[in-house]
């Protein structure tokens, strides 16, 4: 066997290459950073919000809940960016709209009902922009990664992102 066909089928072997398609790409970004399950957590920490705000709870509840959502969105936001533009835009405006809904809720705990409101307007917003980069997932790779914050006893996901 010749020094360069050794050498090729050496580098072949390599175990952090980068995949070479666009969707093999966005696939290995979203095993690394839990995609799917970020979404899945900041689905639940809206919910929580609105949760809270239907039991009328209270201010320091309400407030608690505020600040975890924040601390997700921003948390979600460092995982930016994705080896795809559109993609990257997406995650961007649904993590900045919940991290805005999530400061407006905090502010609003203390009795302001417009702060409140726009929370809520914002969280709508986020919903629709996630929802745009999980459809921009399925074009890119062919799949729809998995939102569950949770797994399931028995579950033989192994990891992937897409079960």
């Amino acid at each position: 066997m010749g020094l360069f066909s050794a050498a090729g089928l050496l580098a072949g072997c390599s175990s952090g290459r980068t995949p070479a398609t666009l969707a093999g790409q966005v696939e290995a970004w979203s095993s690394s950073t839990s995609f799917g399950n970020g979404i899945g957590v900041l689905e639940a920490d809206s919910a929580n919000v609105q949760t809270v705000l239907a039991d009328h709870d209270g201010a320091k509840e309400l407030q608690t809940v505020c600040l975890i959502f924040g601390d997700d969105a921003r948390t979600a936001n460092e995982n930016l960016p994705t080896p795809d533009q559109q993609l990257t835009d997406e995650l961007a405006a649904g993590y900045s709209d919940d991290a805005d809904a999530a400061s407006d809720c905090y502010a609003g705990a203390a009795g302001s009902r417009s702060r409140l409101d726009r929370s809520a307007q914002e969280r709508d917003r986020a919903a629709v922009a996630l929802g745009a980069a999980l459809s921009r997932m399925q074009v890119i790779t062919g799949k729809t990664p998995s939102t569950t914050t949770t797994s399931q006893p028995g579950s033989s996901a192994g990891g992937d992102p897409f079960a």
